[in-house]
């Protein structure tokens, strides 16, 4: 159900991306040899990765107890170029956001490690 989510959303992305571009859905898929099906395969491939990827990196951070105290996730939000993007981003799903972000790079400075 999440791969086929964010098939539709990768899809839809591409298709605003395009028609700002003034190009049809026909004539990218020509450009990129490819039909709407075999574009859904590629798209589907890349998220299975990622999902993989995520949960390996999720599944680290949790056997090694890798945490991200709110303190980091305050000094990074200071480090923000203006007061709006500093605002924007001490909301609730961005502090997740970046709360996962720093705990995905611990988890890879981990394994750099070993």
């Amino acid at each position: 159900m999440l791969v086929e989510e964010e098939v539709g959303h990768k899809l839809s992305g591409l298709l605003n991306q395009i028609n700002r571009l003034g190009v049809t859905l026909d004539q990218y898929l020509a450009s990129a040899g490819k039909t709407v099906e075999q574009l859904k395969q590629d798209y589907r491939r890349q998220t299975e990765e990622t999902l993989k990827l995520e949960l390996i990196l999720q599944g680290i951070a949790q056997k090694q107890a890798i945490t991200v105290e709110d303190k980091a996730i305050d000094d990074m939000i200071a480090k923000a170029p203006d007061e709006q993007t500093k605002k924007n981003l001490n909301q609730p799903m961005q502090r997740a956001y970046l709360k996962s972000t720093l705990i995905k790079q611990q988890v890879v400075d981990f394994l750099l490690k070993l």
